[in-house]
């Protein structure tokens, strides 16, 4: 599969497709606001904003400190792109800023709580992925927190992608560190921590799992070493469209281990696949590859489902995709 990288393409710091869209107010999409880690009140409650709960926001952002509103540096406007290029990145620690090198001892932490859990489907398919420092592995992530242990994937320099359950569970996460290609006890990329928390009313506010996704703005620069995934939506039908799952599984030890499977059903905010998860996988990436060039994420993995037989993620659709692209923009 050919990776879809071309380093002389970056703009501010990230590559974006060549297929542009209508200029649109990305700050006004979904539903979104956003946290500073520890600037909670008590109750861990997010300021509202003026949102009609099936609707867009009608105010710019909401910060999640009772003191005083803090702003994100998000642009007014943005012509935004149809997709999210991947990079391969350069595998130098050295390309990246802000890492954290030093070594440290291995912690089991328990995985967050997924609104339903996720499921073995049938025979056990997960294969472990080791080494985990070529791409795409290296640029999926290992995160603990206060919340607990879920996965992630970079979609710039400094943004991860992840489940809003791993962020937010009733207050914001707090000693968030982040592992690109964690290896069992071995941190190839060493760790990041998140100076920003990023999730949209319809999860912090309303729980509702077709809203079920987030970012983390992290203190380094680590894509620019382990790459990052790209990101397409399509409101067409993904049935039949081999789905790929890399994850930090709860029952595996800080070992990264993936799984193939196929999408069976295609919902407006949601994709069912079969895809073997356990506790541990939320927030990690559902990519596919076009015409052999990706990967790109299609979906973010959250949960199980009731039917016992799938396991489901919130779509990458229009506003999703908007969100993500105007997180990884922001300073």
């Amino acid at each position: 599969m050919i990776s879809a990288t071309s380093r002389k393409r970056r703009v501010g710091q990230y590559l974006v497709g060549v297929v542009l869209t209508a200029t649109v107010v990305c700050t006004s999409v979904d539903a979104a606001v956003a946290a500073k880690p520890r600037t909670v009140d008590a109750a861990g409650a997010v300021k509202p904003t003026a949102v009609d709960a099936a609707g867009p926001a009608k105010s710019r952002v909401a910060a999640d400190t009772a003191v005083a509103d803090v702003p994100v540096d998000l642009p007014t406007e943005r012509a935004l792109p149809t997709t999210l290029a991947p990079y391969e990145g350069s595998g130098e620690v050295a390309d990246a800023a802000g890492v954290d090198t030093t070594e440290k001892a291995f912690q089991d932490t328990p995985p967050a709580l997924a609104p339903l859990p996720e499921s073995i489907i049938g025979a056990d398919t997960r294969f472990r992925i080791d080494p985990t420092t070529t791409y795409p592995y290296r640029a999926t992530v290992r995160i603990t927190s206060s919340v607990g242990q879920c996965t992630g994937w970079m979609i710039s320099p400094d943004t991860v992608a992840t489940a809003g359950h791993c962020v937010y569970d009733g207050s914001w996460a707090t000693g968030v560190s982040v592992a690109p290609g964690q290896n069992g006890a071995l941190q190839p990329y060493g760790t990041c921590g998140a100076r920003r928390l990023h999730s949209v009313l319809g999860w912090t506010r309303d729980r509702d799992s077709n809203y079920d996704y987030a970012a983390i703005k992290l203190n380094c620069t680590i894509g620019n070493t382990v790459g990052w995934y790209g990101l397409r939506w399509t409101t067409a039908s993904l049935n039949g469209v081999l789905s790929r799952n890399n994850g930090y599984s709860g029952d595996k030890a800080g070992e990264l281990w993936g799984s193939f499977g196929t999408v069976v059903s295609s919902f407006a905010r949601r994709l069912h696949y079969t895809n073997d998860t356990v506790g541990g996988n939320s927030g990690g990436p559902v990519y596919d590859y076009v015409n052999g060039v990706g990967p790109y994420g299609i979906a973010v993995h959250t949960n199980g489902t009731a039917d016992g037989v799938t396991n489901s993620g919130t779509r990458i659709v229009e506003p999703v995709f908007n969100n993500y692209v105007a997180w990884a923009a922001a300073a």
